[in-house]
């Protein structure tokens, strides 16, 4: 056979089937940012924007070599609607221009956008002095990404400094927005934050099958090794000794940056509860997110890092097990109501039977819109009135449409 007319012999597997097949193909190139794959402003803002990350990439790239193009990009983005896609939003930080900077400011203004802390992440990228008062606002939002991505966005904008609350975020409850804060405050010579951020490697905390703990340790490790101190390895949560030695380990690396550090003592974060039959997380990019663990005799935690434990009676808990219980998690235990985008509820009954039911916007059933109506009195119960009311205009959002 002519060399210049070889081809290639690919086997596929066919993974559900075990079986194996072979075919032969000519090698095509990877598809790029051509006319053909993005034809048109139009369509390359709806791959920019859009849930494919294929296209996007290629889009991206297209749009940052066709800065003409960005007022439609811009366009489709103030128009908002089901199709936009928070992953989309978010690599808008890659399309650096003075066009996509206001559209993203005019978005996070917009009451009904859905998608905010995306935005406040990709003007974070801008590094976009325009945002400055929106950055200082995103650090009091219910939002944890919106909280981490206003002291990220002040950080990059050079404004620390001027701002009175970013330095309260390192006690912030949730893990991120304690890095960011403290990843702000460091650049600029403070070492307010960093004892957090060791205490961080203690952190033991999971919900259902995701270990937000790990997630954790593993931020706070990459961060503290880049400031040269000597970080074991996290896969477990640290002991307090450990945790301790790592503190004072920074202290020359932080002194050849000029920044005074004295190490305090500090405690480790308080262990995880003990698993529990019932789960509830309902993400909300304007509300805040909830995580709600529960038992039957009445026993709930509230929270992913900072946990809150309350108990309510067994006969105020009673119908929220029972809808629970009750719950159609489909034939094989796990039920997708979607497409499921920057909101959603996610529901997890470990026992009687175990499954789950993920819920997107707009995709709400009755059964769903029933227990976010019960938990939102548990909420008023121990949280107080302004709880429950948050979760009613989180839940909203579910609603059947």
């Amino acid at each position: 056979m002519d060399r210049n007319s070889a081809v290639v012999t690919a086997v596929i597997f066919l993974a559900l089937g075990m079986t194996s097949c072979a075919q032969t193909v000519t090698p095509k190139a990877e598809s790029g940012p051509t006319t053909q794959s993005v034809p048109s402003p139009e369509s390359a803002a709806d791959a920019v924007l859009g849930n494919q990350i294929t296209k996007r990439d290629a889009a991206v790239r297209w749009m940052n070599d066709h800065p003409d193009a960005h007022t439609v990009l811009a366009a489709r983005l103030l128009k908002g609607g089901a199709t936009l896609h928070f992953d989309g939003v978010r690599s808008l930080g890659k399309i650096k221009s003075s066009t996509v900077s206001e559209a993203l400011r005019r978005a996070v203004l917009q009451p009904n956008f859905l998608w905010k802390p995306m935005a406040l992440e990709a003007l974070a990228d801008h590094a976009d002095t325009a945002a400055a008062n929106l950055f200082d606002s995103a650090l009091l939002s219910p939002v944890t990404r919106s909280r981490a991505a206003g002291a990220r966005g002040l950080s990059a904008i050079r404004r620390v400094k001027e701002s009175t609350v970013l330095p309260s975020l390192t006690d912030d409850p949730e893990a991120s927005v304690r890095l960011e804060a403290t990843k702000a405050l460091v650049a600029e010579g403070s070492a307010l934050g960093l004892i957090s951020i060791c205490r961080d490697l203690t952190l033991d905390r999971k919900f259902g099958d995701f270990d937000p703990g790990k997630q954790a340790r593993l931020a706070a490790a990459d961060y503290l090794r880049l400031l040269g101190a000597n970080v074991p390895s996290i896969d477990a949560p640290l002991s307090l000794v450990d945790a301790s030695a790592v503190a004072k380990s920074l202290i020359s690396p932080l002194a050849s940056r000029g920044i005074a550090f004295t190490p305090t003592t500090f405690s480790s974060h308080p262990p995880d509860v003990a698993p529990m039959p019932f789960l509830i997380e309902v993400r909300s990019c304007s509300e805040g997110d909830l995580f709600f663990r529960a038992d039957a005799a009445g026993r709930i935690v509230l929270g992913r890092d900072r946990l809150t434990a309350a108990t309510v009676s067994s006969s105020d808990i009673a119908p929220l097990v029972q809808k629970l219980t009750s719950l159609d998690l489909g034939p094989k235990g796990r039920r997708i109501l979607g497409p499921v985008n920057c909101d959603f509820i996610r529901i997890v009954r470990t026992e009687s039977p175990p499954g789950s039911l993920l819920v997107g916007i707009g995709k709400g059933i009755d059964e769903t819109q029933a227990v976010n109506e019960v938990l939102a009195g548990i909420l008023t119960q121990v949280l107080g009135g302004s709880a429950g009311a948050a979760h009613t205009r989180r839940a909203a959002a579910f609603l059947s449409q």
